[in-house]
C-alpha cells in the first residue's frame, strides 16, 4: 500500500486501483491457489474495500487534491507512481 517514490524518497499510497485483490502485511504470503482466484475468478478480498473506505477521506481532502479549470494552451502533468486522478465532467 505503500510506495517510497524512487527520486524524491516520499511515501506514497499505491496500488489501489481495479487490479487490487488483497491487502497483505510484508510477513504475509499468498497460495497459488489464492493467486488463482483473485487472477482467473476476478475476486477480491474484503481487506481491499475495509482500506480504501477508511482511506479515501483523507486522500481525498483539500489538502490533496486539486481540480483543473482547463483553459486552451494548457498542459497538466503528474506522477501516477504518486498520484490518484480521475475524469470529471
Amino acid at each position: 500500500m505503500v510506495l517510497r517514490h524512487p527520486l524524491n524518497g516520499r511515501l506514497a499510497l499505491y496500488g489501489f486501483n481495479g487490479g487490487t485483490c488483497r491487502v497483505l502485511s510484508k510477513e504475509a504470503t499468498v497460495t497459488a491457489e489464492e493467486l488463482d482466484s483473485y487472477e482467473l475468478d476476478a475476486t477480491e478480498d474484503s481487506s481491499v474495500q475495509e482500506h480504501w473506505r477508511s482511506l479515501l477521506p483523507f486522500v481525498t481532502s483539500s489538502e490533496f487534491t486539486i481540480k483543473w479549470e482547463w483553459t486552451p494552451g494548457d498542459l497538466v502533468l503528474w506522477d501516477n507512481r504518486c498520484t490518484m486522478h480521475c475524469a470529471t465532467g
